[in-house]
């Protein structure tokens, strides 16, 4: 009975053990620096697509509501899923009906420039998404800025295709690529664009080589790496420049190859394990969903019925104006004829007795 009291006794103590004394990784890396930076790596992501399976369920849940409960802010779930589905026309009679009823609404001015930009209207989406930065400056972590300097670079584009050569989307300072807040408001815009973004583009990949240059200064030079690397082989940046930063990645491993980590004050203990990262590839950052045809069966991209919902129509189709240009039927010269008519005749009259002389002249030579 002792052995088997104490063997009752013994296993909660050993389960107790493997619970206070269990093992979590914590990752680490290094920066251009030397220093240490504890990373969640999961977060260090970009989806190169959307789940169309999430898509799907939150559309039919959300018709249920608009169904019900209609609002303006479901209706406005709605249409952006709308634009992930592709259904980007329709979504974007829905914002801008919306912004014409709701307009000191921060959200539908956001989605409503952001689905301009989308078909292409990139003054019309710098205009909206200006006044959702003057409604909501802290909006997705302050970073809208960001957005303001990709269309004014798009618009500029316009009129220039080769601007990119001399300038860039954001001419960062080196006081900025410092900045953990500027890193993580330029990651936060790329991985809400990346979906919508197929390479090759040369905005995007001027991006994140900025991006790349912000983790080289504040976090890690083997994610500098894959970011370089999504710039190049993604979204076909040719910047000899890049290249040659990502050579000097290898120098940098060299480097600091033997340069021992500083863990976190956060995750320092015997129940942590602190491991070094090490290379990256930049194809363990993009992340694709599975393959899947969105099912359109109860589901509408009507916008008059969705906008239906909350009793409001569509704004009305604005024609398109066309200058009338009045052309002038120059007068006839009446006189100018006149006088033609005569000259030819004249000419013709005196043809004629010329003729008629000859004849005589003529005649007469044979007499004689």
């Amino acid at each position: 009975m002792k052995q088997l009291a104490s063997i009752f006794i013994i296993i909660p103590l050993l389960t107790l053990s493997n619970t206070v004394f269990a093992c979590y990784n914590e990752y680490y890396t290094l920066d251009k620096h030397g220093l240490s930076h504890h990373i969640d790596y999961s977060k260090v992501h970009f989806k190169t697509d959307f789940d169309l399976r999430d898509v799907e369920n939150d559309l039919k849940t959300l018709l249920g509501k608009l169904q019900t409960k209609p609002s303006l802010q479901v209706l406005s779930d709605y249409a952006l899923n709308l634009v992930r589905a592709g259904k980007v026309a329709e979504a974007l009679v829905i914002f801008e009906r919306l912004v014409a009823k709701y307009p000191n609404e921060y959200a539908l001015q956001a989605n409503l420039g952001t689905t301009y930009e989308l078909v292409g209207k990139n003054e019309l989406a710098l205009e909206h998404i200006k006044k959702g930065l003057e409604l909501n400056a802290n909006s997705h972590n302050g970073s809208e800025w960001i957005h303001v300097k990709i269309l004014e670079a798009k618009i500029a584009m316009e009129s220039n295709p080769n601007y990119l050569d001399n300038h860039t989307v954001l001419s960062l300072t080196s006081k900025q690529e410092k900045s953990k807040k500027i890193t993580g408001q330029l990651k936060l815009q790329l991985q809400e664009r990346f979906p919508f973004c197929k390479g090759p583009d040369a905005v995007m990949a001027d991006l994140f080589e900025d991006l790349g240059d912000c983790y080289l200064e504040t976090t890690s030079y083997e994610y500098a790496k894959a970011l370089y690397q999504i710039a190049v082989k993604y979204y076909g940046a040719t910047d000899k420049e890049l290249n040659r930063k990502i050579a000097t990645i290898k120098t940098l491993r060299t480097k600091y190859k033997d340069t021992p980590i500083v863990p976190d004050e956060r995750y320092s203990g015997i129940e942590y394990n602190s491991e070094k990262k090490g290379e990256t590839p930049y194809g363990s950052l993009l992340i694709g969903s599975r393959p899947y045809t969105l099912n359109w069966t109860g589901i509408s991209a009507d916008p008059i019925v969705l906008l239906g919902y909350l009793d409001l129509e569509p704004l009305p189709i604005q024609p398109i104006e066309t200058q009338q240009v009045q052309v002038k039927t120059p007068k006839p010269q009446k006189k100018a004829a006149a006088n033609s008519a005569i000259i030819s005749l004249l000419v013709l009259l005196s043809s004629f007795l010329l003729i008629l002389l000859i004849v005589s002249f003529a005649r007469k030579k044979r007499r004689s």
